[in-house]
């Protein structure tokens, strides 16, 4: 039994020497066009892969060969190169290591950029792939809008390049290092342009000016800047210092680099790896304050989205909905269509209504959401003047679209025309964008917990606005570090769906109610019967609850109409003042969502 074992063990052997010497090397051609590699004759190949072979123990596959080729002819010629391959080709493992090892020279720096995710994976392969018999350096580079820019990132760039190293790094951190580029020049632009304006008054300025002089530092350097007031000495130095450092990485980016992008799908997608770099003035959205009411940017896709959520919650929230039949009736079919789509797979019913098939929206959903946008602009008194079939038609880009919208250019107010377009943009391509995105999956609001993982994270505090708004996610329960949604109606709607689906968080509800309150407070009239007491008594009567008094103060009204007399009732609004009445309305934030946007 021994030395059959060991007769078989030796033809194992043999036969995996055999097909090893049988196995083709698939970077070897012939020399010239007019011979075979097959039959025999000279050939010529690349000596970087036989070297790659030989330090990874692999043989390189014919795709993997082919697209290295590609990508570094690409490189060399100063063109661009995209490729798509399947998950367990080498993509990560084999073909980025190899493109490094064979661009890096003492002339070309290779950065490699990779999603957050998985920089981890990608510079532990990389490392692992030059340890051995190639040995090259592996650097990350991490910046983002919050380091202070210093020549050292700059040193260290060369460096790398002089010692033909591979740098990997994320796409928030490389586009981190342009935007402060350009942060650096308009700041500089900007400032100077600010000091030659403002010369003259500032060679007035009195006591008071400089006395709040300092108030203004604690805003960033953009908003002082773009309020004409300039920067100060130190602070131009320190900016010129900045952007001198800025310029020369991304010369070295541009003159001697290549960029080898994993996962480009993921890294260029608009939405998953935006990054939010504001600049200048905060200034109100166009359309959110007008001569026919405020807010209506987001109040019409409050509005529009209202229809979809009628589908589960078989009620309307909109006030221009309120006491119509008409709206009732245009729900009731929305419903009915939407039920249908959910057996025919056009839509997806859970985690909650998803949209699947474009077409469908298109042929059967389109025509009834823009007969419920209709509803709102008549009552913002948009489609006054207007013909239905001519404002259908323009809406849903269908039959006599380009003659409905010469009849409603002549018709329209200036108002009108925005409302009508703004309808037409949310209706043809921002409300299938959005109904399409999965709550807590592509997007959702941060809890409590992932701020405080973040800014452990970051080492810096989370602004306001992605305290506040929807933000992408990049994973189940997994929100973005740093990025935002830049598109403003695709925040408005985002937001709208997240805080429908999730509620209101407690710190949200708390800020309502004190919000409340401080209107109630200046109001005037009988405490039960000013606005914000109404609203709060409506609010709780919609989830099934009744202010404390409120039974007493009908009680009373009934026994004054008998002729007898009570004092007069508090409503009980004030018992939600402080942090322990607040606790004790826990279900509420769940319900408030749902209700109209009449929150002050």
């Amino acid at each position: 039994s021994g030395r059959e074992a060991c007769e078989r063990g030796v033809a194992l052997s043999v036969r995996a020497l055999a097909d090893l010497l049988r196995t083709r090397r698939f970077y070897f051609d012939a020399a010239d066009s007019t011979s075979i590699v097959s039959l025999g004759g000279p050939r010529r190949y690349d000596p970087r892969m036989l070297v790659y072979e030989y330090a990874q123990s692999i043989i390189l596959r014919e795709r993997q060969v082919g697209l290295v080729r590609d990508f570094t002819a690409a490189a060399e010629g100063g063109g661009a190169e995209c490729a798509q391959m399947l998950m367990g080709e080498g993509k990560t493992t084999v073909v980025c290591p190899l493109l490094g090892f064979m661009l890096a020279t003492q002339s070309m720096l290779v950065v490699q950029v990779v999603p957050q995710a998985l920089l981890e994976f990608s510079r532990s392969c990389l490392r692992a792939a030059f340890a051995g018999v190639v040995r090259r350096s592996v650097l990350t580079l991490r910046f983002d809008r919050f380091t202070p820019l210093t020549p050292a990132p700059l040193l260290a760039l060369r460096k790398a390049r002089a010692a033909r190293a591979i740098v990997v790094t994320t796409p928030t951190a490389l586009k981190s290092l342009c935007l402060k580029f350009l942060e650096c020049a308009h700041l500089l632009d900007q400032s100077f342009v600010a000091q030659l304006e403002g010369a003259a008054a500032m060679a007035g300025d009195s006591f008071l000016t400089r006395l709040f002089e300092g108030a203004s530092e604690a805003r960033s350097r953009s908003e002082r800047v773009a309020d004409a007031g300039g920067l100060g000495g130190e602070e131009l130095v320190a900016l010129r210092r900045e952007g001198a450092v800025a310029a020369e990485i991304v010369k070295l980016f541009n003159t001697g680099g290549t960029l080898v992008l994993d996962e480009v799908d993921l890294i260029l997608h608009p939405l998953k790896s935006e990054l939010h770099w504001p600049l200048g003035r905060r200034v109100p959205l166009d359309f959110s304050k007008s001569r026919s009411g405020d807010g209506l940017r987001w109040k019409l896709p409050f509005f529009l989205l209202d229809a979809i959520f009628f589908v589960g919650l078989r009620r309307p929230a909109a006030e221009e909905a309120q006491g119509s039949n008409e709206a009732a009736g245009i729900l009731t079919r929305v419903a009915a269509t939407v039920s249908a789509a959910v057996a025919s797979r056009g839509v997806q019913s859970t985690p909650h209504l998803v949209l699947l098939d474009r077409a469908w929206y298109r042929t059967e959903l389109l025509p009834l959401l823009a007969e419920w946008a209709e509803l709102w602009l008549r009552a913002h008194g948009a489609a006054r003047g207007i013909a239905d079939h001519f404002m259908h038609a323009y809406l849903t880009r269908g039959p006599g679209a380009a003659e409905a919208a010469r009849v409603i250019e002549k018709e329209a107010e200036d108002d009108g025309l925005k409302m009508i377009n703004l309808a037409r943009d949310w209706l043809t391509a921002l409300l299938p964008h959005v109904l399409s995105k999965i709550n807590r999956v592509s997007y959702g609001l941060l809890s409590a917990k992932d701020v405080s993982l973040l800014e452990v994270a970051t080492g810096a505090k989370v602004p306001t606005s992605r305290r506040l708004l929807a933000v992408p996610f990049v994973g189940k329960d997994i929100p973005s570090q740093t990025n935002e949604f830049s598109h403003p109606d695709c925040v408005i709607g985002l937001t709208v769906c997240t805080y429908r689906h999730e509620g209101l968080r407690r710190g949200d509800f708390r800020q309502v109610l004190r919000s409340l309150l401080e209107s109630l407070e200046h109001e005037t009239g009988p405490q039960g019967k000013r606005p914000s007491a109404r609203k709060w008594a409506d609010w709780l009567r919609r989830t099934g609850r009744r202010v404390r008094g409120e039974a007493r103060e009908e009680a009373a009204a009934a026994a004054r109409a008998e002729g007898e007399e009570m004092g007069e009732l508090e409503l009980g609004v004030r018992g939600v003042r402080g942090d322990v009445g607040v606790d004790g309305l826990a279900p509420l934030p769940l319900l408030l969502p749902k209700l109209p946007p009449t929150c002050p």
